[in-house]
């Protein structure tokens, strides 16, 4: 990293509406792949940014706090090709790996986001890319990016583990929060609510062990507390 974009990057993240988490998104993404396979001591590969996910049909004023997991498992999806997203899409050869970057711990607490991750967390990755192949990237009068953002997932796919992705879509969902220390408790707290392990995290302590990016480990110390 360039030193004066790291200074730029200390001296703007605290200030409001500066949208932090997408300057530095690019730099995390050059380390991920190395990281995350060294803490989970397998081979794992980054494949795509922003993984869409169908749009649920969410209970108004209802807060996770408040749900059971079968009546988040059991949420039906809207009838349009809207869609929210991963930050990032990781897979080894048994785990597919849904990772949101969080750098600021109060936006840990969206209940819609959580609520999502807890619903396709107990879904078959099937489900998940053919809604990415059919009702987007060859959806009727859906942008043609769709169909280009498929293709990289596909071509990533392949060039990762010499395999179509579509005779691997029967892995486990894996769902990682990537953020501050205090992150680990939080999500602990959810799991509780819910009465299973569903979100996991690495911090900016435990990932930053193994950056080789000194830039990055200087900016992930300062935003990891």
């Amino acid at each position: 990293m360039d030193a004066k974009i790291k200074d730029l990057l200390i001296q703007l993240q605290p200030l409001p509406k500066y949208q932090f988490e997408r300057r530095i998104d690019i730099f995390i993404l050059s380390e991920i792949e190395e990281v995350f396979s060294k803490i989970y001591g397998e081979k794992i590969y980054f494949l795509y940014p922003e993984f869409p996910l169908s749009n649920l049909k969410l209970p108004k004023g209802k807060p996770i706090v408040k749900m059971s997991l079968d009546e988040i498992h059991n949420l039906e999806k809207t009838d349009t090709n809207q869609n929210t997203n991963v930050d990032y899409l990781l897979a080894s050869a048994n785990t597919f790996y849904f990772v949101e970057l969080k750098t600021d711990l109060h936006s840990v607490d969206k209940d819609s986001q959580l609520i999502y991750y807890a619903h396709y967390s107990n879904k078959n990755f099937s489900e998940l890319y053919n809604f990415f192949k059919y009702n987007l990237a060859n959806g009727k009068n859906q942008n043609k990016k769709w169909k280009t953002g498929l293709e990289y997932l596909l071509d990533k796919y392949l060039h990762s583990f010499n395999q179509h992705l579509e005779h691997s879509l029967n892995k486990e969902i894996k769902i990682v929060y990537l953020g501050p220390d205090k992150i680990e408790s939080k999500l602990q707290n959810v799991n509780q609510i819910l009465g299973k392990d569903i979100f996991t995290s690495v911090t900016f302590k435990q990932f930053n062990k193994h950056v080789s990016d000194i830039d990055l480990q200087e900016i992930l110390t300062i935003i990891s507390k």
